[in-house]
């Protein structure tokens, strides 16, 4: 799930979750170990059954444990366009 304090941006299956953590990129995939980590501004992109979805925060946390994923996150800066690819 992502969601934003306006709306919710994603919930379904994922295969994998690229982000930026503060301390540089981080890949959440299948039986990952539990994390919970603080974002920096960048693109998340999600990757699933239907497809791949990249979406732009400016910050946030994410947690991950027995195979859930929850980002909180400010939506994405002015002027950008979250998308699908």
């Amino acid at each position: 799930v992502v969601v934003t304090p306006e709306k919710e941006l994603f919930k379904g299956e994922a295969n994998s979750i690229t982000l930026r953590g503060l301390k540089g990129e981080m890949q959440i995939l299948p039986n990952h170990a539990p994390i919970l980590a603080a974002l920096a501004a960048g693109p998340v992109i999600i990757e699933g059954p239907s497809g791949v979805k990249e979406l732009e925060i400016s910050s946030g946390f994410v947690e991950a444990h027995d195979n859930k994923v929850t980002l909180l996150a400010r939506g994405k800066p002015e002027g950008q366009e979250n998308r699908l690819r």
